[in-house]
């Protein structure tokens, strides 16, 4: 597999400090003389209106990259030998055989994510001015043409196709979208509701927290979206779905939608992290 990405974070119009962060690196291997690449994504939001939400959106993002890199990343490269005396034509010899320690990517996210998820508890009880900060959170791991995605909150990912569409992967954890769900809302209706980015589910609220998560293959042309809301609470998905399609570039594509999301008000941050498989 191989993949290209851009990723940026803009302030928005209204808010004084950005309180998104993201995280992206790929790797680039060599395995029984074929090239691929592998790769790890993800976007936090600080919750808004919460102390400290951008200390917290970076808690996530940090313990999130640190246990993937050593828990999932370095396990590929990672062999361990154990010795297995056998006899053979009346002698000893001493045989190595190689064993694979690797976790699975829904493991190794779910786990990243519970670690992410104590921490921000754990510096929220320890300073005041921390209490009450939390985050949202959508990552994947990309692999050998399938992605594994994990969610909570409002931050959403996208799989694009210029013959296929645009389809939503993530599920928001907010109240409006279980009305939704309920059939208390129709999906125009929360679109407009005031309370539609209250969430039911985040990072650094309660102490047992479970990701959404979602598998899914992908193929050559396919686009992965990653983003905060503020970019979905400022652009339809038709609209990114058309800039996405239709762009040169990605530089060029990830800069247009935060010009977009800026010029129909830009009331949040906006963190977008654009990927293309290329085979």
């Amino acid at each position: 597999m191989k993949l290209e990405y851009f990723v940026s974070t803009d302030i928005g119009m209204e808010r004084e400090l950005n309180e998104d962060s993201i995280a992206s690196f790929v790797f680039n291997m060599e395995i029984d003389g074929k090239k691929s690449q592998v790769g790890f994504f993800a976007v936090s939001d600080g919750m808004g209106g919460h102390n400290a939400g951008e200390i917290a959106s970076l808690v996530a993002i940090r313990e999130l990259v640190m246990y993937v890199n050593s828990n999932y990343y370095n396990k590929l490269f990672e062999r361990k030998y154990f010795e297995l005396p056998e006899k053979v034509y009346n002698y000893h010899f001493v045989k190595k055989k190689e064993k694979k320690i690797l976790s699975t990517p829904e493991k190794v996210l779910k786990r990243a994510i519970k670690r992410a998820n104590r921490k921000i508890i754990e510096l929220s009880r320890q300073n005041p001015a921390f209490f009450g900060m939390g985050a949202t959170l959508v990552s994947a791991i990309i692999e050998n043409n399938s992605v594994t995605v994990a969610n909570i909150g409002d931050s959403r990912f996208y799989l694009i196709n210029k013959n296929d569409g645009i389809r939503l992967i993530s599920v928001d954890h907010t109240v409006v979208n279980q009305m939704v769900k309920l059939g208390s809302l129709t999906e125009e209706e929360a679109k407009h509701h005031p309370g539609k980015n209250f969430l039911y589910k985040s990072l650094g609220i309660e102490e047992d927290v479970l990701p959404d998560i979602f598998k899914l293959n992908v193929k050559r042309g396919d686009f992965l979206l990653l983003c905060s809301d503020g970019l979905t609470n400022m652009v339809d998905e038709d609209r990114i779905f058309d800039i996405i399609v239709n762009a040169k570039t990605l530089r060029r594509c990830v800069r247009k939608l935060i010009k977009e999301a800026n010029k129909n008000g830009g009331k949040d941050n906006i963190s977008v992290i654009l990927v293309k498989i290329l085979k």
